[in-house]
């Protein structure tokens, strides 16, 4: 069975912060108090016309929203416009605010542990 996006990223953060005991108890009181304070996640879920939410995460340091999202289209004869079809996708999406306006930025199919440290820059 293939890992998750959030097991993938938990075995990276492992993998580059814990090379102790004590550095892996730090790390799980520190994974205890992020989820505290993201327990209403699903409510900060930015929703936009068209697209149905699948999955969503939180990079804490900078407050970016990451959403695996389908989208649809538009087109009146595409598989997406029947009343029962999904949308494209699913598509990974990141969420920050800059200047008091929501931007966003498309990620594509994958979303990587690096996607969480490199923030929404674009390359």
């Amino acid at each position: 069975m293939e890992p998750t996006t959030r097991e993938r990223w938990m075995r990276h953060l492992i993998a580059e912060w814990a090379g102790t005991a004590r550095e892996l108890r730090d790390l799980a009181r520190w994974c205890d108090d992020q989820a505290d304070q993201l327990a209403h996640l699903n409510d900060e879920a930015i929703t936009r016309p068209g697209r149905q939410i699948v999955e969503v995460h939180r990079h804490a340091p900078t407050g970016t929203l990451y959403q695996l999202e389908y989208k649809r289209c538009g087109k009146p004869t595409c598989r997406c416009a029947q009343p029962a079809g999904q949308g494209h996708g699913p598509y990974w999406y990141a969420y920050w605010r800059e200047g008091g306006k929501t931007r966003s930025r498309y990620i594509g199919k994958a979303l990587t542990p690096e996607h969480f440290f490199d923030g929404p820059t674009t390359t």
